[in-house]
């Protein structure tokens, strides 16, 4: 977001993040944003709601998913900067 002169704001950022990745990255990438989007959810109901619904699996897969998709984002801003 940053590298397009965007910040989130601080209420709803997580979900102002994901939206954002979704504008820009399009359907090509609609099975990671609606990963992140899910585990977006899942964060929030942890945190205010409902403790102990993350498994080691969840967080393990949210892990990986979050370094898959880190490479492509480091791609799209070198593409960006050309």
């Amino acid at each position: 977001m940053y590298s397009y002169g965007y910040r989130a704001q601080q209420e709803n950022a997580h979900k102002i993040s994901v939206d954002f990745a979704g504008a820009i990255f399009g359907k090509k990438y609609k099975e990671y944003i609606n990963t992140f989007d899910r585990m977006r959810r899942k964060r929030h109901t942890t945190v205010y709601e409902e403790t102990g619904i993350i498994t080691e699996y969840h967080a393990k897969f949210a892990i990986k998913t979050a370094k898959e998709f880190l490479d492509l984002v480091k791609i799209k801003i070198k593409d960006k900067l050309k």
